[in-house]
């Protein structure tokens, strides 16, 4: 049984990740969104960690860098299941609603997902 809220859109998106403790930062790559939470793969983190996911600027977003806060909820091997601290924060909602007016405009099928060009990299300790 899922509980989720909220529709899962499909997306593949390199985000960067920043964990509270131990301070790491590194990249992941974000496989669906909703306004509740993630999937996000190619990455390490343990479970109920809170971490900061960064969505680098995107063509047709208004914003710079934004910065989401979330707890790790699941952990498997496909990757980790986030929930965000805030329901529907701005930057998730907008990021949405691209997605879903970019492939609405470009006659898309929902299960195609949307693509960066950038890729993702393991989790990497953070010296301060």
């Amino acid at each position: 049984m899922d509980n989720r809220l909220g529709e899962r859109t499909s997306i593949q998106l390199a985000i960067r990740l920043v964990s509270t403790r131990p301070r790491t930062i590194g990249l992941g790559l974000l496989k669906n969104l909703s306004r509740s939470g993630a999937l996000i793969v190619n990455c390490d983190l343990q479970l109920y960690s809170l971490i900061h996911v960064v969505f680098k600027s995107q063509p047709g977003l208004k914003q710079d860098d934004a910065s989401v806060s979330a707890y790790v909820t699941r952990v498997s091997d496909d990757g980790i299941g986030v929930e965000w601290c805030e329901f529907a924060p701005p930057a998730v909602a907008e990021l949405l609603q691209t997605v879903s007016g970019s492939s609405a405009a470009l006659g898309e099928s929902q299960g195609e997902p949307v693509t960066s060009e950038m890729t993702a990299a393991p989790i990497l300790n953070y010296a301060s």
